[in-house]
């Protein structure tokens, strides 16, 4: 289980206006990362030091990781995120102790924007941001230095949590000397509070380009877990992803 601290709103009977946290169940290979810039590089050091410690871990592996680390560090620090986890396979091959094939790596976070950020007039509904962002679907768009294109039209997405618009995206370094990888993106937009000003954005990302598909079968089954709480709601979630079901192919269930 993770939370978030909290997102507040005035009464209502709808959660989507009053929700004071957000909470998703991640599996075991899903590590929490602390939003503090000190305590994220805490965090950043303590992993990569255990991790030069595994077998068959390469200089290759390392930078790839560091490289993942570091756009989820300036997502952190650019968003209004409230949560953030990290996932790390290490695809072992049939014998249990030799890698083979790259390391899978993903990210979610979850954060709250207002509708000056999302370029989107009030209230940000499903319906507004859908045809916000199916506008210029399909034009690649640059911010913060990320080329992003879109990889289909903007969907509605019912979900135990609300209902959303789902982005599927594929995002670059707009410069080519970036030190940033290429990622595949799943983005769950949710409306928030009573104003419709703001909005929620669960966002799952994975560097592993080649195993996107495995994993947005993997988000979307994340997703299903989300929720919101308000007042005195018990802190449940839907069942957890299978692990075997949360694996993507080529990775080793353990």
């Amino acid at each position: 289980m993770s939370m978030t601290k909290p997102i507040g709103a005035r009464a209502s009977t709808d959660h989507r206006l009053t929700a004071d946290s957000f909470g998703i169940r991640l599996s075991e290979r899903w590590t929490a990362v602390p939003l503090d810039p000190a305590a994220f590089a805490a965090f950043r050091s303590e992993a990569l030091r255990a991790w030069r410690q595994i077998e068959g871990w390469t200089k290759t592996d390392e930078r790839r990781l560091d490289a993942t680390l570091a756009k989820l560090r300036a997502d952190l620090g650019r968003l209004s995120v409230r949560f953030a986890a990290f996932f790390l396979d290490l695809s072992l091959g049939d014998t249990g102790d030799v890698r083979s094939s790259d390391p899978l790596m993903a990210a979610v976070t979850f954060s709250v924007h207002t509708h000056h950020e999302q370029r989107t007039t009030p209230p940000q509904s499903p319906h507004v941001m859908m045809m916000a962002f199916a506008r210029d679907h399909r034009t690649p768009s640059v911010e913060q230095n990320i080329r992003t294109t879109n990889l289909e039209l903007p969907v509605i997405c019912d979900l135990p949590i609300g209902r959303t618009v789902r982005l599927r995206r594929f995002n670059e370094a707009a410069n080519p000397l970036a030190q940033v990888p290429p990622f595949f993106s799943e983005t769950y937009l949710l409306e928030l509070g009573d104003d419709g000003a703001r909005c929620g954005a669960l966002q799952f990302s994975t560097t592993s380009i080649e195993h996107s598909r495995a994993f947005s079968d993997h988000f979307h089954g994340l997703a299903q877990t989300a929720r919101l709480f308000a007042g005195d709601d018990d802190t449940t979630f839907a069942a957890a992803v299978a692990d075997d079901d949360a694996v993507p192919e080529g990775a080793d269930a353990r």
